[in-house]
């Protein structure tokens, strides 16, 4: 899986006259301040890259233990905004709204993405398929020991579907146009504990692949939607539905390299080529990769008509 490691290091900070939580300050007062770095290949569909910007929530407790309810009112809540980086950089931000740590005791912070508020110590997620959820788990840290690092995965699969026609397929289907997919029997992401990372999902129901427009078949590859972020799968399987108002039948989603139904496991990215053609033809089947959260396992299916 994918990780996303954030760094946070004090920085001494210049204050006069103000409160040591939410200012700059002199007296050894020192400011929260974080980077980013991702671990490993980053060759990926995902919206969190490489040297792409991303904004994390942040809940914070303070005292001299660890809390003992993140369902709690938290003593502040936070974001940042990264910049994904395949190396520690050394150039550490802010917090969105400015910090320093406590005079006494410590600070114990949770981190997500997406940046959405906690409400007793829960994220509800907005169930659009397109939601990127992750967790960084917990770190603490006092102005004389700055914080670790966080530590974010991601919790979900990631479905990308392309697709063609074959020639006899185009001759006999002139104008032939996609205008939706659905995934069989997916879930969205639905809330998660901000003090575990434990995720609920919605109960498994046919969803549709995000952001697809009509598509024309062509002989040539073309794209289908948005990377679509659901719950891990075990075997794939879609619906193709027509601007004529049709639909195929349900379509098993085969990993060409082992010639088995393709699971989508977390933290993976998976491309799907769907292949449109007449009945007697020959089924075009494509080579496969497995590969953390990059252009992951490769699926294929064939659509016969």
């Amino acid at each position: 899986m994918k990780h996303v490691w954030m760094y946070a290091a004090a920085l001494a900070a210049a204050m006069v006259g103000c409160s040591d939580k939410d200012t700059d300050g002199v007296g050894g007062t020192q400011e929260i301040r974080v980077g980013a770095k991702v671990i490993g290949a980053v060759e990926t569909r995902a919206p969190v890259t490489t040297g792409s910007s991303f904004m994390a929530a942040i809940a914070a407790f303070e005292g001299s233990s660890d809390p003992a309810d993140w369902t709690a009112v938290p003593a502040w809540t936070n974001s940042v905004t990264l910049t994904a980086q395949e190396q520690a950089t050394g150039n550490l931000v802010p917090l969105n709204v400015m910090k320093v740590y406590p005079q006494t005791g410590n600070v114990y912070m949770a981190a997500w993405h997406p940046n959405i508020l906690s409400l007793n110590g829960v994220v509800t997620f907005g169930r659009t398929g397109t939601e990127d959820v992750m967790y960084g788990g917990i770190v603490s840290g006092s102005s004389t020991v700055p914080v670790g690092a966080f530590s974010f995965t991601h919790a979900l699969t990631q479905l990308n579907f392309q697709v063609q026609a074959t020639a006899q397929y185009l001759t006999d289907n002139p104008g032939k146009q996609i205008t939706g997919i659905d995934v069989i029997a997916a879930a969205y992401p639905q809330s998660m504990q901000i003090g575990t990372g434990a995720l609920t999902y919605t109960a498994p129901a046919d969803l549709p692949v995000p952001g697809l427009l009509p598509v024309n078949l062509t002989s040539s590859l073309v794209s289908a939607g948005v990377p679509f972020m659901v719950e891990a799968l075990d075997g794939v399987s879609i619906r193709v539905h027509y601007s004529d108002n049709t639909n195929s039948d349900v379509i098993p989603i085969i990993n060409a390299a082992t010639n088995t139904p393709l699971d989508a496991e977390a933290g993976k990215s998976h491309l799907i080529t769907l292949t449109f053609q007449k009945t007697g033809e020959v089924g075009i089947q494509g080579s496969a990769t497995v590969a953390p959260w990059e252009i992951g396992a490769s699926g294929n299916g064939s659509i016969v008509d």
